[in-house]
């Protein structure tokens, strides 16, 4: 059976990136590593979704010019590496604490790339894999980029009292998952 979680063979600097996110003087449960004009470090759901109604279709695509504050730095450096071997745009650092522990049920365009930076065994995904069927994972190495499938119905939550931060990337090509990603590298 295929598995809608797998480790990739790429491995960064989790100290690195996680003072470049705690430096950056914009803080959000989702800060843009990328955006549509390079400058926009958050967005708020109904402005996502108006991209949609504006008929720009695929508009994370769009979200591919490096923001000003990561411009030269490690975060840039991990962009394009991730970039260069799988094709991404929509780069996101991504938390959830004690605040807000959970995202919605929900499907994704296209598949997530991940970069666990700060985690625990109490941050798990549930991925849907039939009717009232899910599948519970874990992201272990923190460093360790690891592709999950998000075209079905899933949810990230963090049940634990630690802050639980990933890096996150939306693959450009909507056709690529799990189960043929390694085609790519």
């Amino acid at each position: 059976m295929p598995s809608d979680l797998i480790k990739l063979p790429h491995k960064f600097d989790t100290k690195e990136l996680l003072d470049l996110y705690n430096d950056c003087e914009v803080k959000a449960q989702q800060l843009y590593v990328t955006s549509v004009d390079g400058n926009t470090y958050t967005y708020d759901a109904q402005m996502i979704k108006k991209h949609d109604v504006m008929g720009f279709g695929d508009h994370e695509s769009l979200f591919c010019n490096v923001n000003k504050y990561f411009k030269g730095s490690y975060v840039e450096e991990v962009f394009n590496t991730v970039n260069a071997a799988y094709g991404v745009c929509r780069t996101r650092f991504m938390l959830l604490d004690t605040s807000r522990r959970a995202y919605s049920y929900h499907i994704d365009r296209s598949t997530r790339l991940h970069i666990p930076i700060a985690t625990s065994k109490d941050c798990i995904f549930i991925v849907e894999t039939g009717i009232f069927q899910n599948e519970v994972h874990y992201m272990p190495d923190e460093g360790q980029l690891y592709c999950l499938e998000t075209r079905k119905r899933h949810s990230a939550i963090n049940l634990g009292n630690v802050p639980r931060l990933h890096l996150v990337f939306s693959l450009i090509d909507p056709n690529i998952g799990p189960n043929n990603i390694m085609r790519k590298v």
